[in-house]
């Protein structure tokens, strides 16, 4: 793997321990309070990234047998949906097994929704690092895992972790969703306090929500004074009076930052995907960078959306690049994004 791209995932492993520690799993890594944490996000990019990581993948699952009943179903699966079969997959396993934990049938939707990408899926290692490992005597393979195609050991679940600390900025999805229930109406005001206005498409792409319900919402939210509307020739556009809302629901000075992670955690599972499944491409230097230019507009589409600090960093310009080129300076622009946002934790 070419170093600045290790680099790069680095970070992002370093970021997803930052985010965890944030919801109250049970982990040594500093907790993130710049930016909004989207726990569903974070969980399917512990399902992709996180697959090279044991112990921040059982972790999560440890979390989630505490705090199932914080995630939004239908957004899980929405997301997942947008990473593709394997995302679905792992994640339908990680429900299979809380649920068996648990001894209930937790997120059924999820996993039925998930159950398409078993089909002509082969049998694989869950974790890269466990390929060809044979089951330690006494101890098979873990049997949820099992039915969804996925060789692993007995996860580590010591069920040590807690809550989401409510009054770290980080959680404001979270503590939005206590205030006002199951709908997208948490996501929409979090996005609109902490990020940026907008119209109801946009809102409804960014949030990962059904553009149809989140117009409902907003215009149930214009009707009661919390949004305004300002209405030009094509469309409408929402915003939120921050000072106003930060008062009336004691939200300090330390104001969170609101970035897309189910974009930004994509992006980069889209090039690792890449390299896995064409190695042969990847171990010519030519190849190599002739896939890089075909990645590059979505991952730099997927990047610079999704929120500041990412808008303004210069991008690849594939026109004038050359060769070899392409592949170097999309991996450069890949790790300066991560850099970046570890700045923003």
């Amino acid at each position: 793997m070419e170093r600045s791209l290790s680099e790069s995932v680095e970070i992002i492993e370093k970021t997803m321990w930052s985010q965890w520690a944030a919801l109250g799993a049970y982990v040594t890594e500093e907790a993130c309070r710049k930016c909004v944490v989207d726990p569903e996000a974070l969980l399917v990019a512990t399902c992709t990234l996180g697959r090279s990581d044991i112990r921040l993948f059982d972790e999560a699952l440890d979390w989630l047998v505490i705090n199932h009943e914080l995630l939004r179903p239908s957004r899980l699966t929405r997301i997942a949906r947008e990473y593709g079969p394997e995302a679905q997959r792992v994640l339908g396993a990680a429900v299979e097994f809380v649920s068996e934990r648990t001894g209930s049938n937790l997120l059924p939707g999820v996993k039925k929704a998930a159950q398409g990408s078993i089909a002509g899926a082969e049998e694989e290692y869950l974790f890269p690092s466990e390929v060809g490992l044979k089951p330690v005597k006494g101890k098979g393979r873990e049997k949820a895992f099992l039915k969804w195609g996925l060789l692993r050991g007995e996860p580590r679940i010591r069920e040590h972790s807690g809550r989401p600390d409510l009054e770290n900025p980080a959680n404001m999805i979270i503590r939005m969703r206590m205030l006002y229930g199951a709908s997208s109406r948490a996501e929409i005001l979090t996005f609109l306090f902490a990020g940026q206005p907008g119209n109801s498409n946009e809102i409804a792409r960014l949030i990962k929500y059904d553009q149809a319900g989140v117009y409902r919402e907003l215009e149930k939210l214009v009707k009661a004074g919390m949004v305004n509307k300002h209405k030009n020739k094509r469309d409408a556009n929402y915003w939120l009076d921050r000072e106003k809302f930060a008062q009336s629901h004691a939200i300090e000075e330390e104001w969170p930052v609101f970035l897309v992670w189910a974009d930004i955690y994509r992006a980069y599972y889209l090039i690792l995907k890449d390299i896995k499944e064409h190695p042969e491409e990847y171990d010519n230097e030519f190849l190599a960078a002739e896939r890089m230019r075909e990645s590059t507009p979505e991952v730099v589409l997927l990047l610079r959306n999704a929120g500041e600090p990412l808008a303004q960093l210069p991008v690849p310009d594939i026109k004038r690049q050359k060769g070899t080129e392409h592949k170097d300076e999309l991996l450069e622009y890949m790790r300066s994004a991560a850099e970046r946002l570890s700045d923003s934790l």
